[in-house]
């Protein structure tokens, strides 16, 4: 009779083993090689990982199958199963690992669960430098005639920290600096003027693919800082509001947590300027601009 019990007991631990049910684990994904084909996890044979094992692993709505081609007591490399494809996340990021395919039908609705439930956006951080190129496309200064002829133009170089605070938003503060000269027709003149100023944005992500990560985004700013003005030899100096700043972009990824940014924008800026006499003069100026970035 014990010997019965025992062996019903080896039986069922047999059977449970061998049934090809998955488990499901968050595991964050250690390496990404260059050509998306092979990533590293830390899972080894300690976590019963063994060489030529098929697994699942999923991220948001995309999943890719891979084989274990070599494994240690706690780290493993997996090869994409599909040669066309290749994975669609990057190092630092966390996956959900299934540890079989076979019942992969049945576990599809449990994995759409744990990427709603079990998966929880990572705030991240990036670097952005940007240059545009400005025209006005009207402007008005208080110490110059209604009808003289002006145009005005320039460049703009900024800087920003950027927060990616949701999957959808990111918030940016920085620095920025302009330089642009308005041409006097009549008589004929130029006028330099500089600017630096703090600023901020708040940008809203869109259409973005979850392959290679290329989006559309719309964005809000606005500035603060001083500006200075130069005509014929005198200098005005103050300050300057930016506000409001609307953009359109397109982000697209090029490896390696990089994106080059293309951007077209309208803005209205606001300077009040005093030369050294005491005398005041208002600026306002509605700018059109397009820029080049790449976000880091």
């Amino acid at each position: 009779m014990r010997e019965k019990f025992i062996y019903l007991l080896l039986f069922i631990v047999f059977a449970y083993t061998n049934v090809g049910q998955a488990y499901d684990q968050l595991v964050v994904i250690q390496t990404v090689s260059t050509s998306k084909k092979t990533f590293v996890v830390r899972k080894g044979f300690v976590d019963g990982i063994a060489i030529g094992q098929e697994s699942l692993f999923t991220i948001r709505n995309a999943g890719v199958v891979a084989t274990a081609t070599e494994v240690n007591r706690t780290m493993s490399i997996w090869e994409v199963n599909d040669k066309r494809g290749g994975v669609a996340f990057e190092k630092g990021e966390f996956v959900t690992f299934t540890n079989s395919i076979e019942n992969l039908i049945l576990e599809l609705p449990k994995l759409e669960k744990i990427s709603e439930k079990g998966l929880r956006f990572k705030t991240k951080n990036y670097w952005i430098a940007r240059g545009h190129l400005s025209y006005a496309l009207s402007d008005s200064v208080s110490s110059l005639e209604a009808e003289a002829q002006s145009t005005r133009s320039g460049y703009q170089v900024e800087g920003l920290f950027v927060i990616n605070f949701s999957p959808r938003w990111e918030l940016g503060i920085g620095m920025r600096y302009d330089s642009e000269v308005q041409k006097i027709s009549e008589p004929v003149l130029d006028v330099p003027t500089t600017r630096l100023a703090g600023i901020g944005e708040l940008n809203y992500l869109f259409n973005q693919d979850e392959t290679d990560r290329s989006y559309f985004y719309v964005g809000a700013g606005l500035g603060y800082g001083i500006s200075s003005t130069t005509v014929d030899e005198s200098v005005s100096t103050g300050s300057v509001f930016i506000l409001p700043v609307l953009k359109l972009g397109f982000s697209k990824f090029i490896g390696d947590s990089k994106w080059i940014l293309l951007e077209g924008a309208m803005e209205s800026i606001g300077a009040q300027e005093s030369f050294a006499d005491g005398v005041e003069q208002n600026t306002t100026i509605v700018n059109s601009k397009v820029s080049i970035g790449v976000k880091f």
